[in-house]
């Protein structure tokens, strides 16, 4: 009878101990049911950057601190933009400003060395009459006629001649304004004539024609119906002897009536 009631209470107690141990189980499951889902990446830091910029899930994004809030009295954004366009537009303006901009009219070719084209000769328009000779020229007709050459010292010289002459019609008008440079030693000046006809061009526009390799340049004056130009001879240049001849044919006479126009750059391309 003894080991009867033992082994009740043995079984009692096991019975007892299953029973607490599923209720123990049942609410542990209940708690984890209720426990919202766990995101499964690592979750961010308090410090994260990333944490603080992405709001919860179902959550509005916060408003940022600058933004205004709706019917607050504020500037709109866009007035910052409208100020960009404005600034872009007159950048594009004054690009197309300067793309319509013309370009450099040439000027006229009226003498050099301050002796001026077409008009009568006096000692007075140079510094120094050093002397003169007999020149032949042709007047528009093809007819020649003889004239004068005077050796002279202008008022007006350039560092890169250093001897001057003008040629004068047989009515004293100058047609022709001369100078030249003569080398005290041979050495090139190839180097000094590229930046003549640099210069030239700079001031009367493009040449109307030029050798290859720079022996010969010419200039023309398109204002007018007749030659009246530059022309620049460098072909002995290594040996460094150059010339310019400013020329106007008008000077020589009227055209013959029919002739045409004049073309080209207004005779031969050869120093006289």
């Amino acid at each position: 009878m003894r080991r009867y009631k033992i082994a009740l209470l043995v079984a009692l107690s096991i019975a007892m101990s299953l029973t607490a141990l599923a209720g123990i189980a049942g609410a542990q499951g209940a708690d984890e049911a209720k426990a919202p889902p766990q995101p499964s990446e690592q979750t961010a830091s308090p410090g994260d950057p990333a944490a603080a910029s992405t709001p919860p899930a179902g959550a509005e994004p916060a408003a940022a601190s600058g933004d205004a809030a709706p019917g607050a009295d504020s500037e709109p954004a866009a007035e910052g933009t409208d100020s960009g366009a404005a600034v872009a537009e007159g950048t594009e303006n004054a690009a197309g400003a300067a793309e319509e901009a013309p370009a450099k009219e040439p000027e006229p070719v009226t003498g050099a060395f301050g002796i001026p084209l077409g008009e009568h000769f006096e000692p007075g328009l140079v510094a120094k009459v050093l002397g003169e000779k007999p020149v032949t020229y042709r007047t528009p007709d093809k007819s020649p006629r003889t004239g004068t050459r005077y050796l002279v010292e202008p008022k007006e010289p350039s560092i890169h001649f250093n001897a001057y002459s003008v040629d004068t019609t047989e009515d004293g008008l100058i047609f022709a304004v001369r100078g030249d440079y003569r080398p005290e030693e041979r050495a090139s000046k190839c180097d000094v004539t590229k930046e003549i006809a640099a210069s030239l061009e700079e001031k009367y526009g493009k040449p109307r024609g030029r050798s290859p390799y720079g022996h010969w340049y010419a200039f023309r004056d398109m204002s007018v119906k007749h030659y009246r130009g530059i022309r620049l001879y460098a072909n002995r240049c290594r040996q460094g002897i150059y010339q310019i001849v400013y020329g106007d044919d008008g000077v020589k006479g009227p055209r013959p009536d029919g002739e045409p126009e004049a073309e080209g750059d207004g005779g031969d391309l050869t120093p006289q």
